[in-house]
């Protein structure tokens, strides 16, 4: 019994933190996916006036992860954004053990289209 119920605790700590881990994981995708498309649709404008949408595209992405509070990088060339998130969580019952906190990443891009124009 002694040694049943440290191993059981491991156990639903491993089931509950993986769970919180799985959870960040998801946020982080679901923030690089917004902001990609934040980012596309901020230099729409830019790539139909026959202007380098680059530029555009990054800093509304960025301000996307800033306003969301969330990690990332981004960068953009020519119609492409890409857009890399990081989410991390405390832990709840690995911290016994010594791991802290567990994150996900999340990574999403976008490609920026002119009508007529081919995927």
């Amino acid at each position: 019994m002694l040694i049943l119920i440290p191993v059981l605790l491991l156990v639903i700590g491993l089931v509950v933190d993986g769970g919180r881990q799985t959870a960040a994981g998801a946020e982080a995708q679901a923030a690089a996916v917004a902001a990609a498309r934040a980012g596309s649709d901020a230099a729409a404008t830019d790539l139909l006036a026959g202007a380098d949408p680059a530029g555009t595209a990054a800093a509304a992405a960025r301000d996307y992860l800033s306003a969301a509070g969330v990690h990332g990088s981004v960068s953009a060339t020519g119609g492409t954004i890409r857009v890399t998130t990081t989410q991390s969580r405390p832990t709840l019952f690995l911290s016994a053990i010594g791991i802290g906190q567990v994150s996900g990443t999340g990574q999403a891009t976008a490609q920026l289209y002119k009508t007529g124009d081919t995927p």
